[in-house]
């Protein structure tokens, strides 16, 4: 980055092939970090937005799994639970 100073373009595009890397390695926080500091750089780039949006899609993607799969494996310790209770009478 050093040859880069002063050199605002360049920044920018090392930033945001950084966040890319990031999110295709699915470190997400990383990547939208990223982007959020490159948009404080350059608010109006079009492709930072969008892909900041793909980030959150994808974070809620995430999310939305893991609450899944909590549910799932609450759901089978109650069934195992129940099938032992039930056993016993």
């Amino acid at each position: 980055m050093r040859s880069l100073r002063g050199n605002a373009f360049s920044i920018v595009d090392c930033l945001y092939y950084e966040a890319v890397g990031h999110f295709r390695c699915k470190r997400t926080k990383e990547a939208r970090d990223l982007v959020l500091q490159l948009l404080s750089c350059t608010p109006a780039c079009r492709q930072a937005i969008s892909f900041l949006d793909m980030i959150d899609d994808r974070i809620a993607t995430e999310q939305l799994l893991g609450v899944g799969s909590t549910a799932a494996l609450s759901l089978i310790l109650c069934s195992l639970v129940m099938l032992a209770l039930w056993r016993r009478r």
